[in-house]
């Protein structure tokens, strides 16, 4: 394991993902984070969909 943020992945979806993996630890589906999470945009200011929040929930990223 290395530590910081994945090559290739922005800071703001590494902080997504960390969200995510501590949403899936506390029981949340994917479905429910998305709802819980509408107001997060990706740096071009795009929504994250369904499948970007199942794609960065299984980078299993967290903060510690």
């Amino acid at each position: 394991i290395r530590p910081g943020r994945p090559a290739g992945l922005s800071e703001t979806d590494h902080a997504f993902a960390c969200r995510i993996t501590h949403h899936r630890k506390h029981g949340l589906t994917d479905e429910e984070i998305a709802r819980k999470e509408s107001h997060r945009k990706k740096e071009d200011g795009t929504s994250y969909s369904a499948k970007d929040i199942t794609e960065l929930g299984n980078l299993g990223l967290s903060w510690s």
